[in-house]
């Protein structure tokens, strides 16, 4: 039995007011991430790298968060009993990101439901829409910067995965 007027069945419309320093609207980030993953899309070799060698729908979950948050979680999910697993969060720990970014996770349905992913795509939730967005875009253990491309080498077969980003705008 239902005591309560209102359920989240009766919510049609929410409104999610963005940080005051965020300058990109959420509507134009996600047509710009969905952009670029479509141009990774036209990659035979990416392609198949989002796939996972899997043959499954793919699932896309977009956030903003702070950039400092973003670098300090992968650089911990990167070590794992003192392994490097993956080399390519350490590089993106060294970039200068803005404070506030939008982040694309892309992943199979499979590998979503075990909190992985095989992609993200990165954009300055502080640039104004005519300003360049894109930070980087990274498919397995190769990052696009700006259209030029960069891969990491001798890396362990399951490292084309890496965690789904958590404790958004909220460190504890």
């Amino acid at each position: 039995m239902n005591y309560y007027r209102y359920s989240i069945d009766s919510i049609r419309v929410a409104i999610c007011p963005l940080p005051e320093k965020v300058y990109l609207p959420a509507e134009k980030a996600r047509k710009q991430c969905l952009t670029t993953l479509d141009r990774i899309r036209q990659n035979q070799s990416a392609n198949q790298q989002l796939a996972a060698g899997r043959d499954e729908p793919l699932v896309v979950r977009m956030l903003i968060t702070t950039g400092s948050s973003l670098k300090k979680r992968r650089a911990e999910k990167a070590v794992k009993e003192d392994r490097l697993i993956d080399p390519l969060a350490i590089r993106i720990g060294k970039f200068h990101l803005p404070h506030f970014i939008w982040l694309m996770e892309v992943s199979p349905l499979s590998c979503y439901r075990e909190g992985k992913c095989t992609a993200e795509i990165v954009l300055d939730a502080t640039a104004n829409e005519q300003e360049m967005c894109l930070l980087y875009a990274r498919v397995g253990q190769n990052l696009l910067l700006h259209d030029s491309s960069i891969s990491v080498k001798n890396v362990p077969t399951f490292a084309g995965l890496f965690e789904q980003y958590t404790h958004n705008l909220g460190e504890q």
